[in-house]
């Protein structure tokens, strides 16, 4: 394998870290999401056609954000 520098080394082992972290909080953050099943239904058939988008399909302004939504990402962010 040859020789490992002590630099080399710590470097390995801080990536390591890093994408163990990533991970947990990857992990962390699914568990958080709790899909609204009565909304995506009313989502889906508001949109019709526009729900499942294709290349010549235009969505601005079909989605709208709701407050709760938006608070919960701040609050995401925030935890951050």
């Amino acid at each position: 394998m040859g020789n490992v520098s002590f630099k080399n080394a710590s470097f390995l082992i801080l990536e390591v870290s890093l994408k163990y972290l990533s991970c947990r909080q990857y992990s962390r953050l699914v568990k958080g999401i709790k899909p609204n099943m009565e909304r995506y239904e009313h989502q889906k058939q508001k949109m019709g056609e526009a729900f499942y988008s294709g290349p010549n399909t235009i969505l601005h302004g079909l989605h709208q954000d709701s407050k709760e939504g938006i608070d919960h990402m701040v609050q995401d962010l925030e935890k951050q």
